[in-house]
């Protein structure tokens, strides 16, 4: 979903009394509750802790004097199909309900829900756009491009990164390539990218020992594996897009990326040939279905892919 759309669906959801908010995003889930409440007084719970009576006694009772009450009910997923259910049926009215959790709820169909899941790769520049917009900053589009790149779909770290930008920028108004590069110069040191830019010319066993640094920090699992479908899907878009006759210029207004970063995804694409490209994506789909089904341990998966990677 792009920020207009995100925004959009709120305005419209004004005056409801319950409302759902779902998905990974901490961002989203922060930014739709922000919404919703605008300063009203509000008190937290969480389901998977928090005693199902103490939370039906503080939503029965009428705010009173007080006006509307917001009632922010986190890990709602935790509950079962009944509890929810009569939770939402004795909530009193003077009570405004905000559902949080990780998966949808199975909720009526006039209760609002919002899905908080992480953007599409492609809906990156507009929400770097839209974060800077709203701190009254212009940002160069080939910066905003450059954030999008590095972030991929994670928007919650891409939004972190720009609260570092803005600190960095202070008063200035305009931002530019050379401020994004200065701050995140950091960020392209990570491990993770030394396994990117090494594919198809160093071996295996030199990635290994980069990936147990990775599993020793703490990284997760998922985000390098992701990172890996990423960097091959952008490889097999350059490559389809060369064998269509297009100019590298062109290739990379089409796939909107900055001509910094056009020059390393160049050299990588030239040591693998667009038959190996496919079958690498190919490939790394049956892992993700194997991850997603559980029938394969996250590390597993990624050393494995890994493997097959650097076989090309």
């Amino acid at each position: 979903m792009n920020p207009k759309a995100f925004v959009q669906q709120l305005h419209a959801a004004q005056s409801q009394e319950i409302y759902s908010f779902y998905g990974e995003s901490y961002y989203l889930i922060s930014e739709a509750v922000s919404y919703v409440v605008q300063g009203a007084p509000r008190r937290l719970f969480d389901a998977k802790h928090d005693k199902r009576e103490e939370i039906l006694n503080v939503l029965q009772i009428s705010s009173g004097l007080f006006g509307r009450e917001v009632i922010i009910l986190h890990e709602a997923d935790h509950l079962k199909k009944k509890d929810l259910s009569e939770i939402i049926e004795k909530k009193h009215a003077s009570k405004l309900l905000i559902l949080i959790s990780s998966k949808s709820l199975p909720l009526e169909k006039n209760i609002f829900t919002l899905s908080c899941r992480f953007p599409y790769e492609n809906e990156m520049v507009a929400w770097t756009l839209y974060l800077f917009q709203k701190q009254k900053k212009q940002v160069e589009t080939s910066a905003a491009q450059i954030l999008a790149h590095l972030y991929g779909r994670d928007l919650d770290s891409l939004a972190m990164e720009i609260e570092k930008i803005l600190s960095y920028v202070g008063e200035k108004n305009s931002i530019t390539e050379g401020d994004i590069l200065f701050v995140t110069r950091k960020y392209k040191e990570h491990p993770i990218f030394h396994i990117l830019q090494g594919w198809g010319r160093r071996p295996f066993s030199e990635h290994l020992n980069t990936l147990m640094q990775l599993k020793d920090s703490g990284e997760p699992p998922l985000f390098v594996f992701n990172m890996f479908v990423r960097e091959c899907k952008k490889l097999l878009q350059y490559k389809s897009a060369g064998a269509q006759g297009l100019s590298q210029n062109e290739i990379f207004r089409k796939l909107k990326i900055s001509p910094y970063f056009g020059k390393a995804l160049v050299e990588e694409a030239e040591r693998f040939s667009l038959e190996q490209l496919e079958d690498m994506t190919k490939t790394l789909a049956t892992f993700d279905y194997g991850i997603k089904s559980g029938k394969v341990m996250p590390w597993n998966a990624v050393e494995s892919a890994l493997q097959f990677i650097s076989k090309r």
